[in-house]
């Protein structure tokens, strides 16, 4: 399952990197990847942050108004992975789904 950041979020935040390339988390079989680009000149570099799985100690839904927040945190807790901008029903959903798959 993959989520992005809502355009629209980031056209009214003057966020171009992420209106262009929208930051995307993504659960895989056995981790997260939040994927994220910091240039439009070296567009093909882009940043990841994983976490796996079985790592997973809170899932963190923070509602907006209008887009909410998830922040996924660690054992380690220093690799906190957090996107925002996200539209309610997908938010909902992949924290349900990321419930189901680590089994917490």
């Amino acid at each position: 399952m993959k989520i992005s950041t809502s355009r629209i979020y980031s056209l009214l935040l003057l966020k171009l990197i992420s209106f262009i390339f929208p930051p995307t988390l993504k659960v895989e079989r056995n981790l997260v990847t939040l994927s994220t680009h910091d240039s439009l000149l070296i567009f093909w570099d882009t940043n990841e942050d994983t976490v796996f799985l079985r790592e997973i100690t809170a899932i963190n839904h923070n509602p907006g108004i209008i887009w909410d927040k998830l922040i996924v945190d660690s054992k380690s807790g220093t690799n906190s992975v957090i996107i925002r901008g996200l539209k309610k029903s997908e938010a909902k959903k992949f924290k349900k789904t990321l419930l189901l798959m680590s089994g917490n």
